[in-house]
């Protein structure tokens, strides 16, 4: 999420740096953070803990409701990084499989 308001409060708002989240921590390491954008399509990137920022007082860390598009970026993303998984998918094409709804209630 980029934030506008930060850019308000520079007397010279180019120089501020916008910055995009959350993001979600997979691994740390002595001096850093593997991390990757919630519910976004993007390869993780290794971050330096000085350019982590808590996340904002009015933003809670609540699970959010996820969306099928969501969900088919969130499988699409660990189908590049897992390699058992995209074997699994890959070997399941063509197939059907029987199942209960993802979502009971319907999809918008």
């Amino acid at each position: 999420m980029k934030i506008p308001t930060e850019k308000q409060s520079f007397s010279n708002p180019k120089l501020a740096n916008p910055w995009e989240g959350p993001y979600r921590v997979i691994e740390v390491s002595d001096n850093s953070a593997l991390v990757t954008l919630i519910n976004v399509d993007r390869d993780s990137v290794r971050v330096p803990f000085d350019s982590l920022k808590k996340l904002p007082p009015g933003i809670t860390d609540e699970p959010l409701d996820i969306t099928p598009y969501g969900l088919a970026l969130a499988m699409n993303a660990h189908r590049r990084r897992c390699h058992e998984y995209a074997k699994a998918v890959q070997n399941a094409k063509g197939k059907r499989f029987d199942h209960s709804p993802a979502f009971p209630q319907g999809v918008l």
